[in-house]
């Protein structure tokens, strides 16, 4: 699977709204698709490999969570035979991971339940984020949420931050299940299955005078601030 970064002239050309994408396997925009990145890019035909730790995180739906204030609630997944995958993180890596494990086919007894979890309702295409600030695309065309992107998917999304995560003694054979990630909002999810694709923070501080004298250009609110 190959990232793709377009053109400014392609980008004006090529935009495809996320609200207008096919039924079936999951379709990206092709403003992130038409660009000089794919003849360019070392990393052709290289598949995008996500480690994939034996411990877990559904229809393309944004689940709602607990309250803030509320007590811990087990996350009820559909089927209680089925491979439970739980992934932490929805940049590039986790979201492309549950794109790839919705496209693949599976026996019906053995397709994955997927779970998704990010701290944004949003996932932030970065190799674009600069067009923000030239006018040539809209937020939506770079920043398109989670739960359109995976509308027509059975990978389930929650907005929430991790508290903790509890893997378990994975010597032993009884256990019912791998692990549980303890989101913020108090819902546990119970996995076999866990996928950790958090990326990265910028330190500013490790740079004497970045922390107060340069712009952080990262998410959509860097962007936003830098306008």
């Amino acid at each position: 699977m190959e990232l793709t970064l377009a053109s400014s002239a392609s980008a004006k050309t090529a935009l495809l709204s996320c609200r207008q994408m096919r039924l079936g396997s999951p379709k990206l925009p092709n403003v992130w698709r038409s660009s000089l990145w794919r003849s360019r890019s070392s990393r052709r035909n290289t598949s995008l490999r996500t480690l994939a730790l034996s411990t877990t995180v559904g229809l393309g739906n944004t689940m709602e969570t607990p309250a803030a204030n509320a007590q811990n609630v087990n996350y009820m997944w559909p089927d209680k035979k089925r491979p439970r995958i739980c992934i932490v993180g929805g940049g590039f890596g986790g979201l492309y991971t549950a794109l790839r494990l919705e496209s693949l086919v599976w026996p019906d007894d053995k397709k994955p339940q997927v779970v998704l979890i990010d701290q944004s309702e949003r996932f932030v295409f970065k190799p674009l984020l600069y067009e923000l600030l030239s006018g040539e695309v809209e937020a939506w065309e770079i920043a398109p949420q989670f739960s359109d992107l995976l509308a027509n998917t059975d990978v389930r999304f929650f907005k929430d931050r991790v508290k903790c995560l509890y893997p378990c003694d994975h010597l032993g054979t009884s256990a019912p299940t791998a692990g549980t990630v303890h989101l913020e909002s108090g819902l546990l999810v119970e996995y076999d299955w866990l996928v950790l694709a958090i990326g990265a923070e910028a330190k500013l501080d490790i740079v004497p005078g970045a922390a107060d004298y340069a712009l952080p250009f990262y998410t959509l609110e860097d962007a936003h601030v830098s306008t």
